[in-house]
């Protein structure tokens, strides 16, 4: 089983993306969540299925998002170079990295051999180091991209080194379930806020971002904590509250943004709880799905 985080430039109208979650949940796939961002005008897509249904579903999304999405005349603060601009497959279980690599690879060449659009690799998927980063291969947008698509080392990984008239690029990427946190800060002072996103930074790893956001109609701050390796949910968390007492600055908990696995529960009971010989085999739910111990 895999998951997918699809990211769609277009979060105003309502029809387009219930459209694409159409496309794919009809090809099997389960919308797990959908997220809409009016201003980015951008929408994010959670998607699971088995491999070979979680690529059909994402190449039909893909199709429709192309059908609907013209890049030419797209307005938002999305940072964008596609219809579809970013896809990333993770795997349900962390020692199938390979598999979400592969996965990864052969959907990027049927989006191109299906619908005609280039395509990039990133993160476990990328076959150049400098394009790991998500980021890094639309860099310029789209309009930028139109000139310099061409340019040496700027070419995509599949396709000609050309864009599709109104649906662009488009970014496929594999790697680990990750964990966003959001923990509440007591302060609305952004030099404090950034003082101590900059200790969490430096004092913790297995880290992938840190950034801080105002939560809306309060005067905290949000220190938003992307967790890389989920079984260090806790260790993240311990640093966000050791840094912001350093400051003089108290803690209000804290929230999930987006999903979060098992396994990443699980290692946070054991780590509270002190366990010594926990494993997944012990988690009810796993036994009941009918898994190992």
């Amino acid at each position: 089983m895999f998951v997918a985080l699809a990211s769609f430039s277009e979060g105003r109208r309502a029809q387009v993306v219930g459209a694409i979650v159409e496309a794919a949940e009809a090809r099997g796939a389960r919308a797990l969540d959908v997220v809409n961002d009016p201003d980015a005008n951008r929408s994010v897509v959670t998607l699971a299925a088995a491999g070979q249904e979680l690529l059909d579903a994402l190449v039909e999304a893909a199709r429709a998002a192309r059908t609907a999405i013209d890049l030419n005349v797209h307005r938002g603060t999305h940072p964008r170079a596609g219809a579809t601009d970013l896809v990333l497959v993770s795997p349900v279980e962390p020692a199938d990295l390979a598999a979400a690599v592969a996965l990864a690879h052969r959907l990027g060449e049927e989006i191109f051999r299906r619908l005609g659009i280039p395509v990039y690799f990133c993160e476990a998927a990328a076959r150049r180091p400098e394009r790991r980063d998500p980021a890094a291969p639309g860099r310029g947008q789209f309009e930028g991209l139109l000139s310099h698509v061409a340019d040496p080392g700027r070419e995509p990984d599949v396709g000609p080194a050309r864009l599709h008239p109104t649906a662009g690029v488009t970014t496929v990427g594999a790697r680990a379930l990750r964990v966003t946190l959001r923990v509440r800060l007591a302060t609305g002072e952004r030099a404090l806020g950034r003082a101590v996103a900059r200790g969490v930074r430096q004092a913790t790893t297995g880290l992938a971002t840190v950034e801080l956001a105002p939560n809306p109609g309060e005067d905290t701050l949000g220190l938003v904590l992307e967790v890389e390796d989920p079984t260090r949910l806790l260790d993240a968390f311990a640093a966000t509250q050791r840094e912001a007492k350093a400051h003089g600055v108290g803690v209000r908990g804290s929230e999930f943004v987006g999903l979060v696995p098992l396994f990443a529960l699980a290692s946070v009971a054991a780590q509270v709880l002190g366990l010594r010989s926990f494993t997944d085999g012990q988690v009810l739910e796993r036994r009941i799905w009918g898994e190992k111990p």
